[in-house]
C-alpha cells in the first residue's frame, strides 16, 4: 500500500524581504528592551554579593569580640609584615584561609568574601607575595582596628557611642590608583573624606559605596551623606 504525505500547497513559500525585516525589527525591540534590565539585573546581584560579604567579615568580627571581651583586633603588627587581613591575622583563619595555598588567597578573582563581584581592577603588585594591600576590595575603620603600636585609646565594643552609625567595613580602591590611602587596608574620616578621597573610595556601586556599620546593617553610601565625625570617628 502507498501513502502520500500530506504537504501545504505554500509550504515551500519563503519569507518575503518586508516580513523577514518586520521579524528583524520585532527582535530588536526586545532586545533594546531586555538587555538593558538583564544587565541591571546582573549589577544588582554583584552588589548583594558584595553586602553578603561585607556582612560575613562583620559575623567574623563580632566571634573574634565574643572570644576577646569585646576588643577588636589589630590592623597592623609593628614588624610591617602582619597587615591587616593577612593570613596570620583572625579574620583570614576565622574564613579558612590560612589553610588554603597562596595561589588561591592571592587570587583577586577567587570570589572570596574580600572580594568585591564590581571590582575593577584585578592587577596585584610584585612580590613574592604580593603586597597585601592588592589582592582585598574592603577598608576598615582605624579606629576601631589600631595599629599595634598606636598610642591612641582603643575603642572596645562597649565604647561605640551609636553602633548603626559607626562604620566597620567599607567598600575600598585597591591597585590602579598611584598613590595614597587606596593602597592601605585601614582609613579614617580625614583620608576618606578629604583630600586621598578620589584615591581610596570605591563608588562602584552605581556611584555609592557600601559599609556595614558596627550593628551588623549593611547601608549604600556617597561622599556628600557620609559625616566622619558619626561614621568613622565615634562622636
Amino acid at each position: 500500500m502507498k501513502f502520500n504525505s500530506y504537504r501545504p500547497a505554500n509550504s515551500g513559500t519563503p519569507f518575503t524581504l518586508i516580513e523577514l525585516l518586520v521579524v528583524i525589527t520585532i527582535i530588536a525591540i526586545l532586545a533594546a528592551i531586555l538587555l538593558p534590565s538583564l544587565a541591571k539585573a546582573r549589577t544588582s546581584a554583584k552588589g548583594v554579593i558584595c553586602k553578603n560579604n561585607l556582612r560575613q567579615l562583620s559575623f567574623a568580627v563580632t566571634n573574634y569580640l565574643e572570644d576577646n571581651d569585646g576588643h577588636f583586633m589589630y590592623c597592623y603588627y609593628a614588624n610591617g609584615t602582619r597587615w591587616f587581613l593577612t593570613k596570620a591575622m583572625p579574620i583570614p583563619a576565622f574564613f579558612g584561609y590560612d589553610k588554603k595555598p597562596d595561589a588561591f588567597y592571592y587570587d583577586t578573582q577567587a570570589a572570596t568574601v574580600l572580594n568585591c563581584p564590581v571590582s575593577p581592577f584585578n592587577d596585584l603588585s610584585t612580590g613574592a607575595p604580593p603586597w597585601e594591600g592588592d589582592y582585598y576590595d574592603y577598608f576598615v575603620n582605624k579606629l576601631l582596628f589600631r595599629y599595634e603600636t598606636d598610642n591612641a585609646t582603643e575603642v572596645p565594643i562597649q565604647g561605640v557611642l551609636k553602633p548603626s552609625e559607626l562604620f566597620m567595613f567599607l567598600d575600598r580602591l585597591k591597585s590602579g590608583v598611584s598613590d595614597g590611602t587606596g593602597y592601605s587596608g585601614f582609613t579614617d574620616g580625614n583620608a576618606f573624606c578629604g583630600m586621598y578621597a578620589t584615591r581610596s573610595v570605591a563608588t562602584r556601586h552605581g556611584g555609592f559605596y557600601q559599609a556595614v556599620f558596627v550593628d551588623g546593617h549593611v547601608e549604600a553610601k556617597n561622599l556628600a551623606d557620609t559625616d566622619k565625625n558619626r561614621n568613622f570617628f565615634n562622636k
